[in-house]
Parts: structure tokens; C-alpha cells; sequence
């Protein structure tokens, strides 16, 4: 169902419809022999074909007749379900908190960052600042 600017909720996809999603972000277009070969474990063809009309009448993909079999692509990119999921991941497991998410992951001994990775976000931060203080005095001169 179409969430924030009618983009599909990608974030409520299932295991499997996440799994042929993928497939189809990499690819772009496949068929559903192709996706089913792209895939780890796949399940029946018949399944997924199920899942396909599933995740085409919820948004996530769309398809076009290519002979005598249809060439499925999804309807939003990777960034946007990226996006998507992110923010219901921040939403559930950290309150809404984007510095309690950073915090847990900056404090998982197990991931490691450049220096110049490191500067990248910090300058994305500043960015966003600026954003916010361009905003506020918008406001503030509106009558």
C-alpha cells in the first residue's frame, strides 16, 4: 500500500518478497524463470509467481508482456527501499532515534570506518544543519 509520495511501504516486505525484489533491483527487469534461478532456496514456481501478482497489486513491481512471458521490474529503486526500510528500522527498534541507531552501530566492535568515511558523514550532518537553519529563517520571515 503506497506510503510517504505514494512509493510502495518497502519495508513491509516478507523474506521471499524481499528476496525477489532484490533480484529484480540487480537485474533491473527478469522473468520469473530468471528470478527463480537468481534466487537462494527458491521456492515452488508457483509460489513465486503468487508472490509476484502479490507484490504487484501491493506496489512493489510491475510487469510487461515479452512474448509469451512476462518481464517483471520494480516500480521504486534500491535507494528508496533502502530508505524505506531504514527509517521503520529506526522507527521500531530505536524509538524513532536516528542517534541512538548510530550509536549502536558505531559501538559494534565488529564494523570499522575510514577516516574519510568517517569526515563523509560528518559532512552529510553539517549539510543536514544547514538545511534545517535555511529552513527556520524561511519561516521566521513569512508573515
Amino acid at each position: 500500500m503506497p506510503g510517504r509520495d505514494s512509493e510502495p511501504d518497502f519495508s513491509r516486505l516478507s523474506r521471499r518478497e524481499r528476496q525477489i525484489f532484490d533480484v529484480l533491483i540487480r537485474e533491473e527487469t527478469a522473468t520469473l524463470t530468471e528470478i527463480i534461478e537468481q534466487m537462494e532456496d527458491p521456492p515452488t514456481r508457483q509460489a513465486v509467481r503468487a508472490l509476484l501478482v502479490i507484490m504487484e497489486r501491493k506496489g512493489y513491481v510491475k510487469h510487461e508482456k515479452s512474448g509469451r512471458e512476462f518481464v517483471y521490474q520494480p516500480t521504486g529503486s534500491g535507494e528508496t527501499a533502502a530508505r524505506s526500510m531504514f527509517r521503520d528500522l529506526v522507527q521500531k527498534l530505536f524509538g524513532n532515534s536516528l542517534k541512538d541507531a548510530l550509536a549502536s552501530h558505531l559501538e559494534d566492535e565488529s564494523v570499522s570506518y575510514s577516516d574519510e568515511e568517517i569526515e563523509e558523514i560528518a559532512e552529510l550532518f553539517r549539510q543536514q544543519q544547514k538545511k534545517k537553519k535555511v529552513g527556520r529563517r524561511a519561516k521566521k520571515k513569512r508573515p
